[in-house]
């Protein structure tokens, strides 16, 4: 289990998170900030789960819109997406986001849906369709790569930017899922979510701290599930 030292370097670099609030409104093109990125979260989520294909349409880009605003790369791929997708695409993916369960990345990919075809697009989308259960898997975590492993980041099939959604790479993405929720359920009277644990680690990434966001990784693929 996670110690208390564990704990508190954790919530540190939860409250050293600056996670993006501005949500743009492709119509009049204008950048609304939001009072935090909760009611951002929410705000796409409704968008995702809308039965408009346009509400649709606007939710997916957002998604692409939060990754640019948190990697600070890909703000064209949201303009290609936006002239690429098709009505009918959309249509399908409003019934999927209605009953989809489990990681869904192979359905995500099924879609055919411009820019959502690699394991950090699609993770984005599936973290927003169901922020209690899912998580991202961007670049930065795959840094711990560097390290030497085993772990299930070192498992995964892929090299640079771009990493495929394969059946065997959505079986890893679930294992981080539940890596982060294990990690998650260690935080006691917290209460956070798998996604709140994976912003930690990226966090201690990003702070330089690669050593104990892998040791912490090792010690989530070692719990069994708490959830």
């Amino acid at each position: 289990m996670l110690d208390e030292r564990d704990r508190l370097r954790l919530r540190e670099a939860h409250r050293a998170l600056r996670l993006p609030r501005g949500i743009y409104h492709f119509a009049s093109g204008q950048l609304e900030s939001m009072p935090s990125h909760g009611e951002l979260e929410q705000l796409l989520g409704e968008r995702l789960h809308a039965k408009d294909p346009d509400a649709v349409a606007e939710g997916l880009s957002g998604v692409l819109h939060w990754l640019y605003q948190v990697e600070g790369t890909g703000r064209d791929e949201i303009y290609l997406f936006r002239d690429a997708v098709r009505r009918w695409s959309l249509v399908e993916a409003l019934r999927l986001f209605d009953w989809l369960e489990g990681p869904g990345l192979i359905q995500i990919d099924n879609l055919h849906l411009p820019i959502f075809r690699d394991m950090g697009t699609a993770s984005a989308l599936r973290m927003f369709l169901d922020p209690s259960a899912r998580v991202t898997l961007r670049p930065l975590h795959l840094r711990l790569r560097e390290l030497p492993g085993p772990s299930v980041l070192h498992e995964m099939e892929g090299e640079g930017e771009r990493w495929p959604i394969t059946l065997f790479n959505e079986v890893c993405y679930e294992r981080w899922c539940q890596i982060c929720a294990n990690l998650a359920a260690g935080m006691e009277q917290d209460a956070w979510r798998p996604v709140d644990m994976e912003r930690a680690l990226g966090q201690l990434i990003t702070e330089g701290e690669t050593s104990l966001a892998l040791r912490l990784v090792h010690l989530g693929e070692s719990l069994r599930t708490l959830r």
